[in-house]
């Protein structure tokens, strides 16, 4: 799910070389762009954006999410989610941004403490 994350929750744009086929991405932040690469050399590939749709390749197959609203990043924030329409119907809300940002604002569950200490320790180092 994270790989899936990277590769729809971004304002990055696709150019599509007509004689090789090949994308490469274009974005106002090289951090966003190293993002979408990384999910690509995982296996989820970004290939294009219209205005109420995303279309990446997940092991193989094209899948389309609809878009249904995009909060982009901004500096009070220090966060940008889209909201996307599955293609099994369930809308969710994505969401990148980070790290004390991101922690404070997960659930104080239990069952997870032990995964956040270990994620805090693993960013530390």
């Amino acid at each position: 799910e994270f790989l899936r994350v990277l590769a729809l929750c971004h304002t990055v744009v696709t150019d599509v070389d007509e004689e090789t086929n090949e994308i490469t991405y274009q974005s106002q932040s090289p951090d966003e762009t190293a993002l979408v690469e990384t999910s690509r050399i995982n296996g989820f590939t970004f290939l294009r954006r219209k205005a109420d749709e995303i279309t990446i390749r997940e092991a193989g197959m094209d899948v389309t999410y609809g878009l249904l609203a995009i909060l982009e990043f901004s500096s009070m924030r220090r966060r940008m989610s889209v909201i996307v329409r599955t293609p099994e119907g369930r809308i969710k809300l994505l969401t990148k941004g980070a790290d004390l940002v991101m922690f404070e604002r997960l659930v104080d569950n239990p069952a997870d403490r032990r995964v956040r200490e270990d994620t805090t320790k693993y960013l530390k180092n």
